[in-house]
């Protein structure tokens, strides 16, 4: 005799799938590494972080910061969780193609620097939330959250920081480097 639970169980389950995200507790622990590196660094702004679904997590103001600062994180938020890339790297890209902001709809908020995608995976294909810093310059907003996410061992699609050059090696490596600038 067909167990019928079991065999509607089972029909169920195939049209649906799991979805890793951030959790709250994780949500928690980047916002304090990122205002952390803020305090330390002296800049003032607005934090914001959302899970993969597009829930709003935590956010947080720093100092003197306004409505601007959030618009600005809301913003880079959107852009990184429509588009599952962080803003410098979505402007990088559309940029190399020609692309124009139209080109995708309402799906681009912001393509300042500091919206960062978080990935759960080295090879960036789990997504599993965004951040957004708005206050400082691009490099210190982007900085800021990148900084974080590393901190708990997740990704971002960010390229590795490069401190300084001076004659083709890098301050934080000592290594050659081939990167042109």
């Amino acid at each position: 005799m067909l167990n019928i639970e079991f065999a509607f169980d089972m029909t169920e389950r195939k049209h649906l799938s799991e979805l890793r995200t951030l959790s709250a507790e994780g949500a928690i622990a980047l916002r304090e590494a990122a205002l952390e590196n803020a305090r330390e660094n002296g800049v003032e702004g607005f934090l914001i972080i959302f899970d993969a679904r597009g829930l709003q997590l935590t956010s947080e103001g720093l100092g003197r910061y306004n409505e601007t600062n959030i618009a600005i994180a809301l913003a880079k938020a959107k852009t990184a969780l429509s588009i599952h890339r962080s803003t410098s790297v979505q402007r990088e890209r559309m940029e190399s193609k020609g692309q124009k902001r139209e080109d995708f709809g309402d799906r681009i908020g912001s393509l300042f620097g500091g919206g960062v995608a978080v990935f759960a995976d080295e090879a960036k294909i789990e997504f599993v939330g965004a951040m957004a810093f708005s206050g400082g310059t691009e490099e210190q907003d982007e900085n800021i959250c990148r900084t974080a996410v590393d901190s708990l061992g997740l990704y971002t699609d960010l390229t590795p920081e490069i401190l300084a050059t001076t004659e083709g090696k890098t301050e934080s490596s000592g290594e050659d480097s081939d990167i042109p600038f």
